[in-house]
């Protein structure tokens, strides 16, 4: 499986040369076109696992987008298999492969995508602990700390022997700390909470 990104991903918020959402319509015309008929359930099935490894392959070399590009015809295929069947298994199919295209994203600063991806990864398996992971990893990438922390500790909660979750939680900790020194001491002196509330004598 892809490697889950490097560290440096926590350094704190990056800018993405695109803000627009991941959808689905990105994905609807990269697969060769054919009839739903032509594909058996398990012709499906190896296809999709032989498009995420080809992704994977792709992904450990850097090829990002086209990483992406197999991961996209993978979620077609996926989505299609959910048509067909209502194996719990295809959803969590389709959540760990949103789930590396939320790593792809990041890792080419589309960080916008990274998250919309990241959050159809969770809501296809909301039990998946590394989709939570890399929802709240994405979410410090556009500066959404707070919800980074509540998707960090749901994703400790899920698995709590994953160290690198509670690494992850210590330096969102962290990232809010410096975040509200730095809110304190843009505030005029005499706004702060503490010299309002001896003025007011409280």
């Amino acid at each position: 499986m892809f490697v889950r990104w490097k560290r440096k991903k926590l350094n704190g918020p990056a800018n993405s040369a695109f803000g627009e959402e991941d959808s689905d319509e990105d994905y609807s015309n990269q697969i060769i076109p054919r009839k739903k008929a032509d594909i058996t359930l398990e012709d499906r099935k190896t296809l999709i696992e032989s498009l995420k490894r080809e992704g994977n392959t792709l992904a450990e070399v850097g090829q990002f987008w086209e990483a992406l590009s197999k991961f996209g015809k993978a979620i077609v295929l996926g989505k299609e298999e959910i048509e067909n069947s209502s194996d719990i298994d295809n959803t969590r199919i389709l959540s760990v492969l949103y789930e590396l295209s939320a790593q792809c994203y990041a890792e080419v600063a589309e960080v916008f995508r990274a998250v919309s991806a990241a959050e159809k990864a969770v809501n296809f398996d909301t039990t998946c602990c590394v989709a939570r992971q890399t929802l709240a990893r994405s979410q410090i990438n556009i500066g959404e700390l707070g919800l980074a922390c509540t998707n960090i500790q749901k994703s400790i909660l899920l698995n709590p022997g994953v160290n690198d979750a509670w690494e992850d939680l210590k330096e969102i900790r962290e990232l809010l700390r410096k975040r509200n020194e730095t809110t304190w001491a843009l505030l005029p002196v005499e706004t702060r909470p503490g010299i309002v509330n001896q003025r007011l004598g409280m």
